[in-house]
Formats: structure tokens, sequence, C-alpha cells
């Protein structure tokens, strides 16, 4: 995505999320506790297009562009985690019924949730000054607009 290459992961997104929604369990499950991965989803394409930002000169754009990356780029664990869990059925594997699932994915949805706010925060706070230094000290190969 930081190279402007959003295809693959809309293509990735894609497959996982439909995995999850024919599955019984995901339908069954509670959409709030997604709504951040399908956000990601929305974001892929701006994300990608800013995201090409982050190793330029242009810095007035890097601070959103690492935010959108870093978002989706966490949304994506998420949904990695989730595939494996319900669609791929690790969930057999370690809880023994429906209901065990259910709460230990609410759970986890809230985790998840701070756990956005969290990368949000660190990107802006330090993600982007670091970026920012990186480039003006040339230890990143930079690409000219």
């Amino acid at each position: 995505m930081a190279r402007a290459k959003w295809k693959p992961v809309l293509v990735v997104f894609a497959i996982m999320l439909a995995a999850y929604f024919i599955h019984p369990f995901g339908r069954a499950l509670p959409l709030w506790t997604i709504l951040d991965v399908l956000l990601a989803a929305i974001l892929i394409y701006p994300a990608a297009k800013l995201g090409k930002n982050l190793f330029t000169t242009d810095f007035k754009r890097l601070p959103i562009a690492l935010v959108l990356v870093s978002f989706v780029c966490i949304a994506t664990d998420s949904l990695v985690r989730i595939f494996l869990l319900v669609p791929c059925g690790l969930y057999s594997l370690f809880f023994g019924s429906f209901e065990v699932l259910y709460m230990v994915f609410l759970e986890a949805a809230v985790s998840s949730y701070i756990e956005d706010l969290i990368v949000v925060l660190v990107s802006l706070i330090v993600g982007a000054p670091l970026l920012t230094t990186m480039v003006k000290l040339k230890i990143l190969n930079k690409v000219e607009k």
C-alpha cells in the first residue's frame, strides 16, 4: 500500500470477508465486532493513494497517509485472525461451543478497537515525526514527486 498498490489488498480483504460472512458463525456474530475491518476495507483505496506519499518529501500529507496505512494494516491483522478463527475453523480447537466463541469474540472485538486507537495515536505522535526525520536524513530512499 505504501507504493499505491491497492488491488491486491482489496482482493485479499474481499476473499476473507466473503468467507467470514458465508460461514454460519460469521452471520451469527454481531456486526459491530468487525466494523473496524469493514471501515478499513473502505479505506484501502484512499490509504494506498495517499500511502505513496510516505517516502516523498511531501510532508504535509504524511500524517494522514501514515494513519490510514497503519489503520488498514492493523485491521488486516484483525481480519486474518478472524479468518483463521471462524472460516478456517480454528475455533473448534480452542472453544467448546458457539457460546464460548461468542463471548471471546465480543471481548476480543473491544480489545481490537483499543488496539486500533493505539496504532492511530502512535502513528500520529511517533510515526509521522520519525518517518519525516528518516526521510530528511536520507535514511530511507525517497521518491521525488
